[in-house]
């Protein structure tokens, strides 16, 4: 049996119409990002440079993500 749990990247669509935003943790709208400073060029936004080399390192142990996964920002 496979334990490893999916893991979502900053932007990542979870199913038709809604991704993930690792900044709030949350499922959202693409309206969401437009809402809010969630690019990581925005100077000062330490939390967004944070997730975006996160996820330059890789996937964490125990996690995995699809090779296609579709991404709204990348």
């Amino acid at each position: 049996m496979d334990n490893n749990k999916r893991y979502y990247f900053h932007g990542d669509i979870i199913e038709q119409g809604k991704y993930f935003c690792a900044r709030c943790d949350l499922k959202v709208d693409i309206s969401h990002y437009y809402e809010f400073v969630h690019n990581a060029d925005d100077v000062g936004d330490e939390d967004i440079k944070r997730f975006w080399s996160m996820q330059k390192a890789g996937v964490p142990k125990g996690y995995f993500r699809p090779k296609d996964a579709e991404n709204y920002i990348e």
